[in-house]
């Protein structure tokens, strides 16, 4: 049920793997069968976790979260996700910015950050890819009433 079967020759079975595509998250035929119940995914369950860091750095993160959610408060800033979302680096929202923007972007809040806060901030929201910061989860651990759904 992969899509990939031996009998096309390794190759992809695309009517199974758009099938399997279409249903990944609802039940097949479902128009057929209004009624039924359809397991949805709990809320965060589709979410890349942030990552662990040491306790040293962990106590820096909340230090410097601190200091914006203070910053983003006395300033009533409501709208940090569509800030972010400007400089997002897919054409299809990948949620991702590169490390650079990020640091050019914490530049706007107009708060003494050293590059040890940025490099900190940048390693706790790193996707696993290695190369981009996943500012929605950056923007939730600052204002989590305002966070992106």
């Amino acid at each position: 049920s992969s899509g990939i079967n031996a009998e096309y020759g390794g190759r992809v079975c695309y009517r199974a793997f758009c099938f399997l595509m279409e249903n990944a998250f609802n039940v097949p035929h479902l128009e057929k069968n209004p009624t039924a119940t359809v397991d949805r995914p709990k809320t965060g369950d589709l979410a890349q976790p942030v990552n662990i860091l040491s306790e040293e750095e962990e106590t820096h993160v909340q230090q410097v979260l601190s200091t914006l959610q203070d910053y983003v408060t006395r300033r009533r800033i409501t709208m940090l996700y569509p800030f972010f979302k400007d400089y997002d680096r897919g054409k299809l929202f990948s949620r991702g910015v590169t490390k650079e923007q990020f640091r050019r972007l914490l530049n706007f809040f107009d708060v003494d950050l050293t590059d040890k806060d940025c490099d900190v901030l940048c390693k706790k929201f790193q996707e696993p890819n290695g190369t981009d910061v996943n500012y929605p989860a950056f923007v939730e651990a600052i204002d989590k009433e305002k966070a992106p759904v």
